[in-house]
């Protein structure tokens, strides 16, 4: 007798079986030659339907031993299988495999989720993923027809940088110590010599990741803008750059202000990159070294997010309403601009300037911490902002209520944040368009003015 839980199991295969079959026949494209050869098509919800009790039949037969007929079950559909897509590749001259195999993973669908090799939650979700990458067959096919050979090549200079550099390089940061030189040179002067033995220099992993984010930017910018247009593209892969680096993705799209006649797309997504990194730097640092700071810090973060927000939605509305001012652009002058961020759209040069920028305002920011000490520790946080918040947030996040005052802590915070919006500014005004790194400017003012007001309410 067949218990309940096996009818589940049938059940949930069978429904599993009919949502991959919709999306086949909703998806199928109903052209005079395809309508010729329908009878090719593995078919729709009924056939997946089918296949996937076929294979949840299989599975029954295997949780109760009956290895040998479960096999035989699995063995005659996959034959079937084969020689459909044979008799198919024959007659339409076509090796396409995406229905076959989804009628193979289909049958796997109803065998898994009756013999339990994966949990329940595990199949439905890799049966979502697999409907949305049949849904999206059309748009893959449009956006790969659209590659040209200069994206392509741009992709595989990315991916060199990205997957063949950066894994083998050392996550770990070298200092005056491991140049022998000034070892030797600091055991026999002594003094402030061995003190600068700490001073770190670089981190080659850490340079590099400045490196693939600034050229990542700009690259998913542009592939992005191809498929969703160029506003979100450029908005999106900047909130992505913006979890990881806000410092570089702004000065990224400082860059790709000298191309482009409206800054305000870019001014958006810049404003955006930074709003998201507040958050981060909220939750992902302070909150977990230091919680009593975290109420301090609390009010002036949030209002730093939601004024970086207003302003960047503002530009965002204002980018909108131009572009439906200015309306179509004239073709030869899409086919210039689109020329022109071909030539842009990978430059390893400025990326590697930048990031060596950064090392050395770190070097400055660090050796101010050793040279002054308490009295010039406002000078080091300005020096060590200027290439981020997050390296002098956690400095700040360990002295808070030990060596440092809560409040004086917070007001070194608010500081860095002044002095980090001030370096992208500097950075927009060196790399990019002068009319960009100004409203930059100014936005930066009204976040760090509106944000100060967070330290008079703790």
């Amino acid at each position: 007798m067949i218990s309940l839980a096996i009818l589940a199991k049938l059940a949930l295969a069978l429904g599993l079986g009919a949502v991959i079959g919709l999306e086949r026949e909703s998806h199928r494209d109903r052209t005079g030659e395809e309508q010729a050869l329908e009878r090719l098509n593995i078919g729709g919800v009924r056939t997946f339907s089918m296949i996937a009790l076929f294979g949840a039949l299989a599975g029954v037969m295997a949780i109760s031993s009956n290895n040998g007929l479960a096999m035989l079950i699995a063995g005659t559909f996959f034959v079937m299988l084969s020689a459909y897509y044979v008799m198919g590749s024959i007659l339409i001259k076509s090796i396409g495999m995406t229905t076959e195999l989804s009628a193979a993973f289909t049958f796997l669908v109803g065998f898994i989720a009756v013999a339990n090799y994966f949990p329940v939650q595990v199949l439905v979700a890799l049966t979502i993923v697999l409907i949305l990458i049949l849904s999206l067959k059309d748009r893959t096919k449009e956006l790969v027809r659209g590659i040209t050979s200069y994206e392509m090549h741009a992709l595989i200079m990315f991916a060199v940088v990205a997957l063949v550099v950066l894994p083998f390089l050392p996550n770990q940061w070298y200092s005056l110590e491991n140049i022998s030189a000034f070892r030797d040179m600091a055991v026999v002067q002594g003094g402030w010599y061995v003190r600068l033995l700490g001073l770190q220099i670089v981190n080659p992993f850490q340079l590099w990741l400045v490196v693939v984010l600034i050229t990542g930017v700009e690259l998913a910018g542009h592939l992005l803008s191809k498929m969703v247009g160029e506003r979100k593209g450029v908005a999106l892969a900047s909130i992505a750059g913006g979890l990881v680096s806000s410092t570089a993705t702004t000065q990224a799209l400082a860059h790709k202000s000298v191309t482009a006649k409206d800054m305000s797309p870019l001014l958006s997504a810049a404003l955006f990159a930074n709003a998201v990194s507040f958050p981060e730097v909220l939750f992902a640092i302070i909150l977990p070294l230091n919680v009593a700071w975290f109420m301090w810090v609390f009010p002036s973060v949030l209002i730093m997010l939601l004024v970086a927000l207003g302003i960047g939605v503002w530009f965002w509305y204002k980018s909108g309403q131009g572009a439906h001012q200015t309306g179509v652009v004239p073709a030869a002058e899409g086919e210039q601009s689109a020329q022109v961020a071909e030539e842009k759209l990978f430059e390893l040069i400025p990326a590697i300037k930048f990031a060596l920028l950064v090392v050395l305002v770190g070097v400055l920011a660090r050796f101010l911490f050793l040279v002054f000490g308490a009295p010039g520790f406002l000078i080091g946080v300005i020096a060590a902002s200027l290439t981020g918040l997050d390296a002098i947030t956690i400095v700040l996040a360990g002295m808070a209520g030990a060596a440092l005052p809560f409040s004086f802590a917070l007001f070194a915070f608010l500081v860095a944040n002044a002095g980090n919006l001030a370096g992208k500014f500097i950075f927009s005004l060196v790399w990019g368009k002068r009319e960009f790194a100004y409203a930059f400017l100014w936005a930066s003012v009204i976040i760090v003015l509106i944000s100060a007001i967070g330290y008079f309410i703790v």
